[in-house]
């Protein structure tokens, strides 16, 4: 393994032991305040599991603070008659007995932090500004949700629904859980037809056939405007694969077999991973469409890869005419105070529903476990938003942060919704429930747990192999 390489793994690693620890510190810190609050004592706060190898003592109860070898969680261990023989001047602390409704809000406050965490992050991106693309179309796609809703190339899309938007990031935003729920879209367009309102219709897609890759914009026949080099074919070697399938100099690639290619880095990678293929290009010339066939030529290195013998147009390649279009279309998406806490919190439980949503979808069968992703995706996407700039890392812990709080309240035993179902059953009977039960519980909450880890991590190695 290279230097680059192992920078690589080192820079995923760190970024996703941070992401880990601060969503853990906010959520176990949860638990303490509230539990403080409630004058519980606090014997540890962990962040991680497993053997400690870092520890101090604070506070008047001489709580530790301890880190752990395996840093996937953390827990708050609570001063309980169950667990020690106590003096009677510190039951009054003991978290077992404390009413009901102060337990439960003691368990609630850990997801709870997290969601407020997300709300924290998601209103700094809004306020900082996360640099987007502006939603300009570039083309539609025939017979398309987009086109039969009567889109055209340079409409500008201004409002979807509602809500304002700025960048194709908050059209996606908006997107996708109509999208999950087939529920119909109304797209304002402003420019050349300001406050024109298209109504866009959509079918349910499935979550399977959502994350099986592409563009959510592709999948309802929107290709946006992008700051980056078009498909436009520069110069063509002679008795070249391109050469002779007919490609000219001044082509503009439109799709590969029926996918939408428009930029040359889609182009390209399309070529070069079809060796001895024959691919049906659709090209624009002079104002026409057509059709035409090539078999990229493989060239033997390690991978083999496709070459047709082409070069992208000077014009597209050069690097004024790219800044200037991306000055054109970069906006940095900022937005004031008052409307980026609104935002933030809009954000946050718009996710929040989603994430019930996915769940409920999975565990009802309506959508594979394979949507499940574990650490090493996790390590993969944090690295790569980290690698963007801290607003991408900022809004990736705050979706992570989202996904963690509603997590843990589902009603599985180890988990804080698992405490909560047990107060559940308390209050109907009038009474908590046996040891011996609780203990069956947590037993089965422990192998769920594992299962789920040894599925997600399986899940990832598929990914990467």
């Amino acid at each position: 393994m290279d230097v680059s390489a192992l920078w690589t793994v080192f820079f995923y690693l760190a970024t996703f032991l941070f992401a880990v620890g601060v969503l853990v510190l906010f959520h176990e810190w949860g638990h303490f305040i509230v539990a403080r609050f409630f004058d519980v004592r606090v014997l540890r706060f962990s962040i991680g599991f497993g053997k400690s190898f870092w520890s101090r003592r604070f506070g008047r109860d001489s709580t530790e603070l301890t880190l752990c070898w395996v840093p996937l969680g953390g827990y708050v261990k609570m001063l309980d008659e169950r667990e020690f023989r106590l003096p009677p001047s510190e039951l009054s602390r003991a978290f077992n007995r404390k009413p009901l409704s102060q337990r439960v809000l003691i368990v609630l406050a850990g997801p709870v932090f997290n969601l407020l965490l997300a709300m924290l992050l998601f209103t700094l991106t809004y306020l900082v500004g996360m640099p987007g693309v502006r939603p300009v179309v570039e083309d539609v796609l025939p017979d398309s949700p987009a086109s039969m809703a009567g889109l055209s190339p340079g409409d500008e899309i201004v409002a979807v629904g509602e809500r304002a938007v700025r960048t194709w990031g908050n059209v996606r935003e908006q997107l996708l859980p109509a999208m999950m729920s087939g529920s119909p879209l109304v797209l304002t367009i402003g420019g050349g037809h300001t406050g024109f309102r298209h109504d866009l219709k959509l079918r349910k897609y499935g979550l399977d056939e959502l994350s099986a890759g592409g563009d959510l914009l592709e999948y309802i026949g929107i290709l946006p405007l992008l700051p980056k080099p078009r498909a436009v074919i520069g110069a063509v070697e002679t008795d070249g694969p391109a050469d002779l399938a007919g490609l000219h100099t001044g082509d503009r690639v439109l799709a590969v077999d029926g996918k939408p290619t428009l930029y040359w880095d889609r182009w390209a990678a399309a070529v070069s991973a079809r060796p001895g293929e024959t691919l049906a290009i659709e090209i624009e010339r002079e104002g026409e469409r057509r059709v035409l066939y090539l078999t990229p030529e493989a060239i033997s290195e390690e991978p083999t890869r496709g070459w047709i013998g082409v070069a992208l147009s000077q014009e597209e390649r050069d690097g004024e005419a790219l800044r200037e279009r991306n000055a054109e279309l970069v906006v940095a998406g900022r937005l004031p105070l008052r409307a980026a806490v609104v935002q933030g919190s809009v954000m946050t439980w718009k996710i929040s529903v989603l994430t019930f949503q996915i769940l409920g979808r999975i565990v009802t069968g309506q959508a594979s476990l394979k949507n499940l992703q574990g650490p090493v995706g996790i390590a993969q996407y944090s690295g790569e938003t980290a690698a963007r700039g801290m607003v991408y890392f900022a809004y990736f812990l705050a979706l992570l942060s989202v996904s963690l709080g509603i997590f843990n309240l589902l009603p599985v035993p180890m988990l804080d919704g698992g405490h909560l179902l047990y107060y559940f059953f308390e209050f109907v009977r009038g009474g908590p429930l046996s040891e011996k039960a609780q203990l069956a519980g947590h037993k089965i909450g422990l192998a769920l747990l594992l299962g789920l880890f040894v599925l997600v991590c399986y899940n990832d190695l598929l990914r990467l192999f």
